[in-house]
């Protein structure tokens, strides 16, 4: 018997989201091996074009935040700065994960000149054989180089923007070269470092006994508060995605103090507001409830897609069937899959 939880949040009638991710390409350069794009595909190649963005965007008036990624790399639509141009136009954050490997000077020029608001460079070792382990590609030194040649672009035209950050993600095959790539971005002059946990799926490296959180031992605590020492002396911000403590992402100790801590240890959906206020969009237009979906159910049908932004209105999609049954189960103790087995407070 289905118990409804005690979260009152409407059904339908939800005011339209003010973030979004859209898939600017289902393509990558990468072989990354914890991405569900490189054992499973993700349909026929595509890049979004710009005026699809713009027919998406334009239907959206109280968006706030757009991110530009997905299962793909960004830098390998050539239309991504005008993309970029057109969101800083109406007064939208625009931001986007990318491994960096494309980022020529010629690149760097673009981006600052769009006005691209924060670059998140992925950054899973400190050495070359760790870096293709993990990201599958021989590209250590490149992505180091581009990501210094960023900071030095983004000085010498004399901007503020884009922020940029370094994203690495935790997992049993790197940990012990966290504080090597802390001192990489530090030299190299990021503005930030985030730890996040890996999403796992049961391919790749992106499996369980991979994943540190809720496993931390004292030895692996030991290195991530020496990563952040690190972090510190440079003057350099180190978090987790979510924008927590670096050690709580990782503990994934909710420290149940109350009722409502061991409710969501529980239910760790219930930390969640993704679907009254966020929705993926991927390069072939399918609406789906969040960015982790591909990389939980990766090799399932795609059956958690609720709507097509060329066949439908956003508008339409956000507040139809298929959404109000989606945010009903989310408000039970069975919701759908993709629910039940994700964590919460993740990157946003």
């Amino acid at each position: 018997m289905t118990m409804t939880l005690p979260i009152a949040r409407p059904l339908d009638s939800v005011r339209l989201p003010d973030v979004v991710y859209i898939e600017t390409s289902n393509i990558c350069n990468s072989l990354c091996e914890m991405c569900p794009l490189t054992f499973f595909g993700n349909g026929a190649p595509r890049h979004l074009t710009l005026s699809e963005l713009d027919g998406i965007v334009s239907q959206l008036p109280d968006l706030r935040r757009v991110v530009l990624h997905g299962l793909g790399e960004p830098l390998l639509n050539r239309e991504l700065p005008g993309m970029i141009r057109l969101l800083r136009e109406r007064g939208i954050e625009t931001l986007f994960n990318s491994n960096v490997i494309a980022l020529t000077r010629r690149w760097q020029e673009e981006l600052v000149a769009a006005g691209l608001g924060e670059l998140r460079v992925s950054l899973d070792a400190a050495t070359p054989e760790t870096y293709r382990s993990v990201r599958g590609v021989p590209a250590f030194d490149k992505v180091v180089r581009h990501l210094t040649e960023m900071v030095e672009t983004r000085q010498r035209l004399a901007s503020d923007a884009p922020r940029i950050s370094v994203w690495f993600t935790t997992m049993r095959e790197n940990l012990s070269e966290l504080s090597g790539a802390v001192r990489i971005a530090a030299d190299a002059g990021a503005d930030e470092f985030y730890v996040q946990r890996l999403v796992y799926g049961g391919y790749g490296l992106a499996t369980e006994d991979q994943s540190i959180f809720g496993r931390l031992n004292d030895e692996e605590a030991a290195q991530l508060s020496a990563a952040e020492a690190i972090a510190r002396e440079y003057g350099m911000g180190f978090r987790a995605s979510g924008d927590t403590v670096a050690i709580e992402t990782l503990e994934g100790v909710g420290a149940q103090r109350d009722e409502q801590a061991i409710l969501a240890s529980q239910r760790p959906w219930l930390a969640c507001h993704r679907p009254w206020y966020l929705t993926y969009i991927t390069a072939h237009g399918d609406v789906l409830p969040c960015c982790f979906i591909p990389f939980i159910n990766a090799s399932s049908e795609p059956a958690y897609v609720l709507g097509n932004v060329f066949e439908q209105s956003v508008p339409e999609i956000w507040n139809g069937p298929s959404y109000q049954e989606f945010r009903r189960r989310f408000q039970t103790d069975q919701p759908f899959d993709c629910c039940a087995s994700c964590g919460s407070r993740w990157s946003v």
